[in-house]
């Protein structure tokens, strides 16, 4: 009998707590976002150095790369010309976790009239500027998705990185409940990042679920973090948007599967699915494929096509019908 993803027993070498001070300030720049920051994917020692806990800085805060300089540009480009230059600042994060920036300078029309601003960026922040912008249009074109979404804005993130595409959306709508299921670590640094970009914010976590049980999902807090085997927990009904973003294709097969029998368990007419992920990707020797993820026959598709930047990847937003 396989076991299920819920309670896979960790391998390998266990790695200490993380508890450097100096090197939290600096979390989008060093090894504690390593596997979940797109920015530290190029620096090739960047395992070797977190298993021997080195936290310091594995990138510049302006380096000026020229190279990377002309990524960001472009996808700051595309995103203020799918979404509206207002939106792209409004949710930009330039600032908690000192992310790499990029700096550039783009023409602008204000009233008619044409101007050249300075600006800058990073990649992994527009990458999340991007999906937050393509959630947001596409459940905004069905009406009853939207309807769903202004009766209880509500949101579920299965995977949440270091919690910033929950943050965004918690721009666009301040009175967004956001739960993130995710492994041990990401949720320690979570609980880290959103407190710094929401000093404000009541962030929950499991302790919470301990204390209230499922009356937690009741409770007016702006971020749960909780453990993936309490999605077990999440009341039918619950969630407005549900996402996975390059996620799924981190996972074996029986996860995935376990995943979705949860999603189609709490996601009710109205609601909405993002699931962004690989068309194909090996993972322990077996290849999870896009087109194989276990849609029952309730999904209507909103949207389908690749990822503008990243061609590899599936972008796809369905609603329960």
């Amino acid at each position: 009998m396989s076991q299920s993803p819920f309670c896979t027993p960790i391998r390998g070498p266990v790695p200490a707590p993380i508890d450097i001070r100096d090197a939290w300030p600096n979390l989008l720049r060093n090894g504690i976002t390593s596997g979940f920051n797109d920015d530290t994917m190029t620096v090739a020692d960047r395992w070797a150095r977190r298993q021997h806990h080195d936290y310091a800085d594995l990138l510049a805060r302006n380096d000026g790369d020229q190279d990377y300089t002309a990524l960001v540009t472009s996808l700051f480009r595309s995103c203020a010309w799918r979404f509206g230059l207002q939106f792209v600042e409004a949710v930009q994060n330039n600032h908690v976790g000192s992310p790499r920036l990029a700096e550039f300078a783009a023409t602008v029309s204000n009233s008619g009239q044409q101007k050249e601003r300075r600006f800058t960026g990073n990649f992994h922040d527009l990458s999340l500027v991007y999906f937050c912008g393509l959630i947001l249009r596409t459940m905004r074109s069905s009406t009853t998705a939207l309807q769903r979404f202004q009766d209880r804005p509500t949101f579920v993130e299965i995977g949440g990185g270091f919690g910033e595409l929950s943050a965004k959306m918690k721009v666009v709508e301040p009175q967004l409940r956001s739960v993130i299921f995710d492994l041990p670590e990401p949720g320690a640094v979570q609980h880290y990042f959103l407190r710094h970009r929401y000093p404000q914010a009541k962030v929950y976590t499991v302790r919470d679920y301990q204390r209230l049980g499922v009356g937690v999902y009741d409770e007016p807090f702006d971020f749960l973090l909780l453990p993936p085997a309490l999605i077990k927990s999440l009341p039918t009904g619950w969630p407005a948007i549900s996402v996975n973003i390059r996620s799924f294709q981190e996972m074996n097969w029986t996860s995935v599967v376990d995943y979705f029998v949860e999603l189609q368990r709490a996601v009710t007419t109205g609601g909405v699915f993002c699931c962004i992920n690989r068309f194909s990707k090996t993972i322990g020797g077996h290849e999870i494929n896009y087109h194989r993820f276990p849609f029952d026959a309730r999904w209507r598709t909103l949207s389908d096509g690749k990822v503008p930047f990243q061609a590899h990847t599936r972008e796809a937003i369905f609603e329960r019908a």
